[in-house]
């Protein structure tokens, strides 16, 4: 069943919040470091697609919002492949802060899929226990740890999330 997989950006993929990085004048060593798995990332990102995934960024942006979905995309480009189908454009990205939740990004992400994937196919990979308590109620939501993000081990681990999703890595 294809999913749209939907990870939070700052320390799920990140290990430093967007909100003090200055992208622009980061190098790429730089900016692949921030990432805790680059090549696992890269290589998930990349199988999950050829098993017909969506993939999409959902995060409370301290900055504003299409400025951080900029940077996110920035940041992905700088260890996704440039010849790629996912995760290409800001629209790719749910980058709001104040009183949104996690629903109301999850549900703005769905609109952009098409056809449109229900909630009930969506999979929240998030390092926030709130986000992930709240999620759990309308939709598939795995908790990573904010000190390791989501990695190689941290999924190899969740076996319940590779049976969903069968994307073995």
């Amino acid at each position: 069943v294809p999913r749209m997989i939907v990870f939070d950006f700052d320390q799920t993929l990140v290990s430093t919040p967007l909100a003090r990085c200055k992208v622009g004048a980061m190098s790429l060593l730089e900016r692949k470091a921030l990432f805790y798995d680059d090549s696992f990332f890269a290589e998930f990102c990349a199988e999950a697609s050829a098993q017909g995934h969506e993939l999409r960024i959902a995060s409370f942006a301290e900055k504003q919002g299409k400025v951080a979905a900029e940077d996110m995309l920035s940041l992905l480009n700088s260890v996704l492949p440039l010849h790629r189908t996912y995760l290409t454009s800001v629209d790719d990205i749910a980058a709001w802060h104040g009183a949104y939740g996690k629903r109301e990004h999850l549900t703005h992400l769905m609109g952009t899929s098409k056809p449109p994937i229900p909630l009930a196919n969506v999979v929240l990979i998030d390092d926030d226990e709130r986000n992930t308590t709240a999620a759990s109620a309308f939709c598939s939501a795995y908790q990573c740890a904010p000190e390791t993000g989501f990695c190689a081990p941290w999924y190899r681990a969740q076996l319940l999330l590779q049976h969903h999703l069968a994307v073995e890595m």
